[in-house]
């Protein structure tokens, strides 16, 4: 029992760096600091977190970075 109690408060932890990242990138976002947020947003992927709402905010970034190909990408990845 002890070892799930670790593991969970270990995994409830993470989400909540998660969610800070997330919240820190879209500010640098919203304050047109693009390359920033994707280096955010990235990190939060590479951590093994994906979401739609993720997804469509890299695609906003890679737009706003006029890489339109990327961008596509990751907006179709949002649609799935």
């Amino acid at each position: 029992m002890k070892i799930f109690l670790i593991t969970l408060s270990m995994i409830l932890s993470n989400n909540q760096q998660l969610d800070e990242v997330f919240n820190q990138s879209n500010d640098l976002y919203t304050n047109g600091n693009y390359e920033a947020a994707l280096e955010g947003y990235l990190e939060i992927i590479n951590s093994g977190f994906v979401s739609a709402e993720l997804y469509f905010n890299i695609g906003n970034s890679f737009y706003k970075l006029n890489n339109v190909p990327e961008s596509n990408f990751y907006f179709e990845k949002a649609l799935a």
